[in-house]
Protein backbone atom coordinates (compact mmCIF):
# COMPACT_ATOMS: atom_id res chain seq x y z
CA UNK A 1 0.00 0.00 0.00
CA UNK A 2 2.81 2.24 0.80
CA UNK A 3 4.84 0.91 -1.91
CA UNK A 4 4.99 4.40 -3.69
CA UNK A 5 2.24 3.77 -6.57
CA UNK A 6 -1.02 3.71 -4.41
CA UNK A 7 -1.19 7.55 -3.67
CA UNK A 8 0.84 8.88 -7.20
CA UNK A 9 -1.22 7.08 -9.19
CA UNK A 10 -4.63 8.36 -7.60
CA UNK A 11 -3.32 11.91 -7.98
CA UNK A 12 -2.24 11.15 -11.33
CA UNK A 13 -5.69 9.57 -12.15
CA UNK A 14 -7.10 12.74 -10.78
CA UNK A 15 -4.88 14.57 -13.20
CA UNK A 16 -6.13 12.66 -16.15
CA UNK A 17 -9.43 13.31 -15.22
CA UNK A 18 -8.99 16.43 -15.22
CA UNK A 19 -7.42 16.64 -18.55
CA UNK A 20 -10.61 15.09 -19.92
CA UNK A 21 -12.94 17.31 -18.52
CA UNK A 22 -11.27 20.33 -18.21
CA UNK A 23 -11.02 22.26 -14.87
CA UNK A 24 -14.74 23.99 -14.45
CA UNK A 25 -15.83 20.43 -14.61
CA UNK A 26 -13.26 18.97 -12.82
CA UNK A 27 -13.61 21.35 -9.86
CA UNK A 28 -17.18 21.15 -9.87
CA UNK A 29 -17.31 16.93 -10.06
CA UNK A 30 -14.58 17.53 -6.88
CA UNK A 31 -17.58 19.27 -4.93
CA UNK A 32 -19.94 17.48 -5.85
CA UNK A 33 -18.06 14.45 -4.45
CA UNK A 34 -17.13 16.58 -1.09
CA UNK A 35 -21.11 17.16 -0.61
CA UNK A 36 -22.54 13.88 -1.29
CA UNK A 37 -20.65 11.81 0.95
CA UNK A 38 -19.40 14.22 3.39
CA UNK A 39 -18.73 12.44 6.69
CA UNK A 40 -19.05 8.68 4.63
CA UNK A 41 -16.64 6.35 3.19
CA UNK A 42 -16.64 6.30 -0.12
CA UNK A 43 -14.98 4.10 -2.87
CA UNK A 44 -13.69 4.63 -5.91
CA UNK A 45 -17.52 4.46 -7.56
CA UNK A 46 -18.74 7.06 -5.49
CA UNK A 47 -15.84 9.34 -6.79
CA UNK A 48 -17.43 8.13 -10.81
CA UNK A 49 -20.49 8.70 -9.86
CA UNK A 50 -20.03 12.60 -8.61
CA UNK A 51 -18.38 13.42 -11.58
CA UNK A 52 -21.00 11.76 -14.07
CA UNK A 53 -23.86 13.85 -12.40
CA UNK A 54 -21.94 16.96 -13.06
CA UNK A 55 -20.31 15.72 -16.29
CA UNK A 56 -23.90 14.46 -17.52
CA UNK A 57 -21.54 11.19 -19.18
CA UNK A 58 -20.85 8.07 -18.83
CA UNK A 59 -17.60 7.54 -17.57
CA UNK A 60 -17.39 4.34 -17.00
CA UNK A 61 -14.61 3.49 -19.63
CA UNK A 62 -12.51 6.30 -18.02
CA UNK A 63 -12.61 4.58 -14.36
CA UNK A 64 -12.27 1.41 -16.05
CA UNK A 65 -9.02 2.00 -17.74
CA UNK A 66 -7.33 3.67 -15.21
CA UNK A 67 -8.51 2.43 -11.81
CA UNK A 68 -9.71 -0.46 -12.49
CA UNK A 69 -7.32 -2.06 -15.57
CA UNK A 70 -3.52 -3.04 -15.22
CA UNK A 71 -0.71 -0.96 -17.49
CA UNK A 72 -0.80 2.14 -18.89
CA UNK A 73 -0.75 3.79 -22.57
CA UNK A 74 2.32 3.41 -24.60
CA UNK A 75 2.33 5.39 -27.41
CA UNK A 76 4.49 5.42 -30.76
CA UNK A 77 3.74 8.89 -33.11
CA UNK A 78 4.74 8.64 -36.47
CA UNK A 79 4.29 11.89 -39.06
CA UNK A 80 4.07 12.07 -42.63
CA UNK A 81 4.08 15.36 -44.25
CA UNK A 82 2.27 16.31 -47.54
CA UNK A 83 3.67 19.64 -49.04
CA UNK A 84 0.87 19.80 -51.92
CA UNK A 85 -1.95 19.89 -49.56
CA UNK A 86 -0.56 21.31 -46.78
CA UNK A 87 -1.40 18.27 -44.70
CA UNK A 88 0.38 16.38 -41.80
CA UNK A 89 -0.88 12.99 -40.97
CA UNK A 90 0.18 11.63 -37.26
CA UNK A 91 -0.14 8.57 -36.80
CA UNK A 92 -0.98 7.75 -33.48
CA UNK A 93 -0.06 3.71 -32.61
CA UNK A 94 -1.00 1.90 -28.77
CA UNK A 95 2.35 -1.13 -28.40
CA UNK A 96 1.64 -2.04 -24.81
CA UNK A 97 -0.74 -5.76 -24.82
CA UNK A 98 -3.86 -5.05 -25.25
CA UNK A 99 -6.28 -8.07 -23.77
CA UNK A 100 -9.08 -9.09 -21.38
CA UNK A 101 -7.23 -7.41 -18.50
CA UNK A 102 -4.60 -5.09 -20.20
CA UNK A 103 -6.63 -2.03 -21.43
CA UNK A 104 -6.85 0.11 -24.76
CA UNK A 105 -6.27 3.59 -23.57
CA UNK A 106 -8.29 6.01 -24.52
CA UNK A 107 -7.09 9.74 -24.04
CA UNK A 108 -7.58 13.37 -25.14
CA UNK A 109 -4.14 15.12 -26.01
CA UNK A 110 -3.11 18.50 -27.89
CA UNK A 111 -1.03 18.24 -30.61
CA UNK A 112 1.29 21.17 -31.36
CA UNK A 113 3.11 22.45 -34.52
CA UNK A 114 5.07 25.69 -35.01
CA UNK A 115 5.46 27.10 -38.64
CA UNK A 116 7.17 30.07 -39.99
CA UNK A 117 4.29 32.26 -39.25
CA UNK A 118 1.94 30.06 -36.97
CA UNK A 119 1.61 27.91 -33.60
CA UNK A 120 -1.20 25.62 -34.54
CA UNK A 121 -2.61 23.56 -32.00
CA UNK A 122 -5.01 20.71 -32.72
CA UNK A 123 -6.93 18.77 -29.69
CA UNK A 124 -7.68 15.04 -30.58
CA UNK A 125 -9.02 11.83 -28.77
CA UNK A 126 -7.42 8.72 -29.37
CA UNK A 127 -10.44 6.43 -30.11
CA UNK A 128 -8.89 3.33 -31.32
CA UNK A 129 -5.48 1.28 -31.27
CA UNK A 130 -3.99 2.52 -34.32
CA UNK A 131 -5.51 5.69 -35.27
CA UNK A 132 -4.27 8.48 -37.94
CA UNK A 133 -5.11 12.34 -37.36
CA UNK A 134 -4.36 15.05 -40.78
CA UNK A 135 -3.95 18.51 -39.34
CA UNK A 136 -4.08 20.88 -42.24
CA UNK A 137 -1.08 23.72 -41.92
CA UNK A 138 -0.41 27.49 -43.21
CA UNK A 139 3.10 26.33 -44.28
CA UNK A 140 5.83 23.42 -43.49
CA UNK A 141 6.09 22.46 -39.82
CA UNK A 142 9.48 23.55 -37.55
CA UNK A 143 8.69 21.80 -34.60
CA UNK A 144 6.26 19.05 -33.37
CA UNK A 145 5.35 18.57 -30.00
CA UNK A 146 2.49 15.72 -29.02
CA UNK A 147 0.90 15.94 -25.57
CA UNK A 148 1.36 19.48 -24.98
CA UNK A 149 1.60 20.10 -21.34
CA UNK A 150 2.96 16.40 -20.68
CA UNK A 151 -0.60 15.63 -19.10
CA UNK A 152 -0.61 12.00 -20.39
CA UNK A 153 0.06 8.85 -17.19
CA UNK A 154 1.99 6.92 -20.32
CA UNK A 155 5.23 6.58 -22.46
CA UNK A 156 5.43 8.56 -25.89
CA UNK A 157 8.05 7.32 -28.91
CA UNK A 158 7.90 9.70 -31.33
CA UNK A 159 10.34 9.68 -34.96
CA UNK A 160 11.18 13.03 -34.40
CA UNK A 161 14.92 13.12 -35.09
CA UNK A 162 17.81 14.04 -32.50
CA UNK A 163 18.28 17.70 -34.19
CA UNK A 164 14.58 18.47 -33.38
CA UNK A 165 14.54 16.41 -30.19
CA UNK A 166 17.44 18.72 -29.34
CA UNK A 167 15.46 21.51 -30.57
CA UNK A 168 12.86 21.24 -28.30
CA UNK A 169 14.67 20.33 -25.49
CA UNK A 170 17.25 23.44 -25.40
CA UNK A 171 13.85 26.28 -26.51
CA UNK A 172 10.61 25.01 -25.81
CA UNK A 173 8.68 27.06 -23.45
CA UNK A 174 6.63 23.98 -22.13
CA UNK A 175 8.99 22.20 -18.84
CA UNK A 176 7.09 19.46 -19.65
CA UNK A 177 8.46 19.28 -23.26
CA UNK A 178 12.06 20.16 -22.60
CA UNK A 179 11.93 17.22 -20.03
CA UNK A 180 10.62 15.20 -22.64
CA UNK A 181 13.02 15.60 -25.01
CA UNK A 182 16.01 15.85 -22.54
CA UNK A 183 14.62 11.95 -21.58
CA UNK A 184 14.24 10.96 -25.30
CA UNK A 185 17.74 12.01 -26.21
CA UNK A 186 18.73 10.02 -23.66
CA UNK A 187 21.55 7.34 -25.23
CA UNK A 188 22.10 9.34 -28.58
CA UNK A 189 25.66 10.24 -29.56
CA UNK A 190 24.13 12.71 -32.14
CA UNK A 191 26.21 16.44 -32.45
CA UNK A 192 23.05 17.97 -31.75
CA UNK A 193 21.92 15.97 -28.17
CA UNK A 194 25.73 16.39 -26.54
CA UNK A 195 25.22 19.77 -27.95
CA UNK A 196 22.01 20.71 -26.39
CA UNK A 197 23.15 19.06 -22.80
CA UNK A 198 26.09 21.29 -22.57
CA UNK A 199 23.68 24.22 -23.33
CA UNK A 200 21.36 22.99 -20.35
CA UNK A 201 23.38 22.49 -18.14
CA UNK A 202 25.14 26.22 -18.44
CA UNK A 203 21.55 27.88 -19.21
CA UNK A 204 18.52 25.97 -18.26
CA UNK A 205 17.02 27.77 -15.07
CA UNK A 206 15.22 24.59 -14.01
CA UNK A 207 18.03 22.66 -11.74
CA UNK A 208 16.54 18.89 -12.45
CA UNK A 209 16.87 19.39 -16.24
CA UNK A 210 20.11 20.82 -15.71
CA UNK A 211 21.16 17.52 -13.51
CA UNK A 212 19.45 15.36 -16.36
CA UNK A 213 21.67 17.26 -19.25
CA UNK A 214 24.98 16.35 -16.46
CA UNK A 215 24.23 12.90 -15.81
CA UNK A 216 23.55 11.88 -20.58
CA UNK A 217 27.09 14.04 -20.99
CA UNK A 218 29.68 10.69 -21.26
CA UNK A 219 31.64 12.05 -23.94
CA UNK A 220 35.37 13.32 -22.65
CA UNK A 221 35.42 16.20 -25.45
CA UNK A 222 37.16 19.35 -24.28
CA UNK A 223 33.87 21.50 -24.18
CA UNK A 224 32.59 18.85 -22.51
CA UNK A 225 34.96 18.83 -19.43
CA UNK A 226 34.61 22.69 -19.52
CA UNK A 227 30.96 22.11 -18.79
CA UNK A 228 31.05 19.78 -16.11
CA UNK A 229 33.86 21.67 -14.25
CA UNK A 230 31.87 24.82 -14.56
CA UNK A 231 28.98 22.93 -12.87
CA UNK A 232 30.85 21.97 -10.04
CA UNK A 233 30.15 25.78 -8.83
CA UNK A 234 26.46 25.54 -9.48
CA UNK A 235 24.18 27.41 -6.88
CA UNK A 236 22.10 24.00 -6.77
CA UNK A 237 23.65 21.26 -4.58
CA UNK A 238 21.57 18.52 -6.99
CA UNK A 239 23.81 20.01 -9.97
CA UNK A 240 26.90 20.35 -8.27
CA UNK A 241 26.35 16.97 -6.92
CA UNK A 242 25.71 15.14 -10.45
CA UNK A 243 28.27 17.47 -11.85
CA UNK A 244 30.95 15.37 -10.02
CA UNK A 245 29.09 11.97 -11.02
CA UNK A 246 29.61 13.22 -14.22
CA UNK A 247 33.10 14.21 -13.72
CA UNK A 248 34.22 10.74 -12.29
CA UNK A 249 33.53 9.23 -15.77
CA UNK A 250 35.20 11.47 -18.07
CA UNK A 251 38.24 12.22 -15.91
CA UNK A 252 38.80 10.30 -12.78
CA UNK A 253 42.19 12.23 -11.13
CA UNK A 254 40.28 15.47 -11.36
CA UNK A 255 36.88 13.95 -10.00
CA UNK A 256 39.22 12.74 -6.97
CA UNK A 257 40.78 16.01 -6.16
CA UNK A 258 37.66 17.45 -6.64
CA UNK A 259 35.42 15.00 -4.63
CA UNK A 260 38.12 15.97 -1.40
CA UNK A 261 37.73 19.42 -1.80
CA UNK A 262 33.83 19.31 -1.88
CA UNK A 263 33.82 17.31 0.94
CA UNK A 264 36.08 19.24 2.87
CA UNK A 265 34.00 23.17 1.58
CA UNK A 266 30.82 22.65 -0.13
CA UNK A 267 27.64 24.28 2.09
CA UNK A 268 25.31 21.28 1.34
CA UNK A 269 25.44 17.62 3.32
CA UNK A 270 23.94 16.36 -0.02
CA UNK A 271 26.75 16.87 -1.71
CA UNK A 272 29.29 15.87 1.31
CA UNK A 273 27.51 12.41 1.22
CA UNK A 274 28.22 12.10 -2.91
CA UNK A 275 31.74 13.54 -2.79
CA UNK A 276 32.45 11.48 0.02
CA UNK A 277 31.44 8.57 -1.80
CA UNK A 278 33.12 9.69 -5.40
CA UNK A 279 36.76 9.79 -3.45
CA UNK A 280 36.53 6.72 -1.54
CA UNK A 281 35.36 4.73 -5.05
CA UNK A 282 38.59 6.90 -6.50
CA UNK A 283 41.38 7.03 -4.09
CA UNK A 284 40.82 2.84 -2.29
CA UNK A 285 42.47 2.07 0.42
CA UNK A 286 43.66 5.70 0.64
CA UNK A 287 40.21 6.21 2.08
CA UNK A 288 39.50 3.86 4.44
CA UNK A 289 40.55 6.10 7.60
CA UNK A 290 38.39 9.14 6.28
CA UNK A 291 35.67 6.60 5.69
CA UNK A 292 35.61 5.63 9.52
CA UNK A 293 35.94 9.04 10.86
CA UNK A 294 32.94 10.23 8.61
CA UNK A 295 30.88 7.55 11.08
CA UNK A 296 31.05 9.71 14.14
CA UNK A 297 27.76 11.90 15.05
CA UNK A 298 26.96 14.03 12.00
CA UNK A 299 24.55 14.37 9.48
CA UNK A 300 23.03 10.66 8.89
CA UNK A 301 23.54 10.80 5.27
CA UNK A 302 26.74 11.42 5.18
CA UNK A 303 27.57 8.83 7.49
CA UNK A 304 25.51 6.11 5.60
CA UNK A 305 27.36 7.26 2.68
CA UNK A 306 30.44 5.94 4.58
CA UNK A 307 28.86 2.80 5.91
CA UNK A 308 27.82 1.98 2.20
CA UNK A 309 31.54 2.15 1.09
CA UNK A 310 32.78 1.01 4.27
CA UNK A 311 30.90 -2.47 3.28
CA UNK A 312 32.90 -3.00 0.28
CA UNK A 313 35.86 -3.30 2.66
CA UNK A 314 37.95 -5.47 4.64
CA UNK A 315 39.94 -4.73 7.93
CA UNK A 316 39.68 -4.97 11.32
CA UNK A 317 39.46 -0.91 11.78
CA UNK A 318 36.39 -1.56 9.21
CA UNK A 319 34.73 -4.16 11.18
CA UNK A 320 35.16 -2.45 14.56
CA UNK A 321 33.35 1.07 12.93
CA UNK A 322 30.37 -0.81 11.26
CA UNK A 323 30.50 -2.93 15.15
CA UNK A 324 29.91 0.51 17.09
CA UNK A 325 27.51 1.70 14.97
CA UNK A 326 25.11 -1.15 15.80
CA UNK A 327 24.69 0.62 19.51
CA UNK A 328 20.84 1.27 20.58
CA UNK A 329 22.29 5.01 20.85
CA UNK A 330 22.19 5.25 17.00
CA UNK A 331 19.06 5.27 14.81
CA UNK A 332 17.42 2.49 13.53
CA UNK A 333 18.72 3.09 9.87
CA UNK A 334 21.90 3.54 10.75
CA UNK A 335 21.72 0.64 12.54
CA UNK A 336 20.68 -2.07 10.33
CA UNK A 337 22.66 -0.10 7.26
CA UNK A 338 25.60 -0.89 9.62
CA UNK A 339 24.79 -4.67 10.44
CA UNK A 340 24.08 -5.85 7.18
CA UNK A 341 27.74 -4.10 6.15
CA UNK A 342 29.30 -5.64 8.76
CA UNK A 343 27.96 -9.30 7.57
CA UNK A 344 29.75 -8.35 4.25
CA UNK A 345 32.88 -7.73 5.80
CA UNK A 346 33.91 -10.07 8.35
CA UNK A 347 31.05 -12.76 9.27
CA UNK A 348 32.58 -13.64 12.44
CA UNK A 349 31.98 -10.46 14.23
CA UNK A 350 28.91 -9.97 12.24
CA UNK A 351 27.71 -13.27 13.98
CA UNK A 352 29.48 -11.54 17.47
CA UNK A 353 27.46 -8.61 16.85
CA UNK A 354 24.06 -10.29 15.81
CA UNK A 355 23.91 -12.55 19.25
CA UNK A 356 24.71 -9.57 21.05
CA UNK A 357 21.66 -7.82 19.93
CA UNK A 358 19.16 -10.65 19.50
CA UNK A 359 17.56 -8.93 22.89
CA UNK A 360 17.61 -5.32 21.24
CA UNK A 361 14.88 -3.16 22.95
CA UNK A 362 13.88 -2.19 19.02
CA UNK A 363 12.05 -5.66 18.01
CA UNK A 364 12.51 -4.13 14.32
CA UNK A 365 16.48 -4.53 14.66
CA UNK A 366 16.32 -7.63 17.08
CA UNK A 367 14.64 -9.19 13.48
CA UNK A 368 17.06 -7.98 11.69
CA UNK A 369 20.10 -9.52 13.90
CA UNK A 370 18.18 -13.18 14.12
CA UNK A 371 18.52 -12.95 10.37
CA UNK A 372 21.95 -11.41 10.18
CA UNK A 373 23.08 -14.52 12.74
CA UNK A 374 21.33 -17.19 11.03
CA UNK A 375 23.23 -15.88 8.03
CA UNK A 376 26.65 -15.67 9.40
CA UNK A 377 26.83 -18.00 12.93
CA UNK A 378 26.61 -21.31 10.92
CA UNK A 379 25.77 -24.40 13.45
CA UNK A 380 26.80 -21.65 16.27
CA UNK A 381 24.48 -19.40 15.41
CA UNK A 382 21.60 -21.73 14.96
CA UNK A 383 21.93 -23.02 18.63
CA UNK A 384 22.03 -19.69 19.91
CA UNK A 385 18.79 -19.02 18.37
CA UNK A 386 16.81 -21.95 19.09
CA UNK A 387 17.91 -21.07 23.08
CA UNK A 388 17.04 -17.22 22.25
CA UNK A 389 13.12 -18.89 21.21
CA UNK A 390 12.65 -20.36 24.30
CA UNK A 391 12.70 -17.21 26.29
CA UNK A 392 11.68 -14.93 23.48
CA UNK A 393 8.48 -12.97 24.33
CA UNK A 394 7.73 -10.42 21.27
CA UNK A 395 5.62 -11.82 18.24
CA UNK A 396 7.83 -10.20 15.55
CA UNK A 397 11.69 -11.80 16.82
CA UNK A 398 9.86 -15.26 17.44
CA UNK A 399 8.51 -15.60 14.06
CA UNK A 400 11.92 -14.05 12.94
CA UNK A 401 13.47 -17.08 14.71
CA UNK A 402 11.71 -19.79 13.96
CA UNK A 403 11.27 -18.55 10.09
CA UNK A 404 15.07 -18.51 10.70
CA UNK A 405 15.63 -22.48 12.03
CA UNK A 406 13.29 -23.83 9.51
CA UNK A 407 14.26 -26.08 6.84
CA UNK A 408 14.61 -24.65 3.56
CA UNK A 409 12.71 -25.55 0.88
CA UNK A 410 14.90 -27.22 -2.50
CA UNK A 411 14.15 -23.69 -4.12
CA UNK A 412 15.61 -21.47 -1.52
CA UNK A 413 18.46 -23.61 -1.31
CA UNK A 414 18.56 -23.53 -4.88
CA UNK A 415 18.98 -19.64 -4.83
Amino acid sequence: FFSGHVYPKGAQTAHQLRRLLGDSLFWAGMHRFLVDNEFKPVTTRDFAIAFEKVAHRDLDWFFDQWCYGIGYPKVDVTRHWDPSSHTLAVTVRETQPIDSIHPFFRFPTTIRIVTADSVVRQDIMVTRPEQTFNIVLPGDPLTFRFDEGGWLLGTVHTDQTPAELAEMARHDLDFAARNWALHALEGSTDSSAVAARQFIVLNEHEPSLRALALSQLTDDSKLTHQVVMSALADQASDVRAGALRALAQIDSATARREALRMYRNDPSTYVHAVALTYYARLAGPAADSMLVDATAPGPLMVRQSAVAELGKRKGAAVADALAKLTDPTEPRTLRSQAIAALARVDNARAAQVATQRLGDYDPLFAVQAVRTLARTGGANGKATLRKALKSETRVTVKAAISQALAPKTPEQQGH
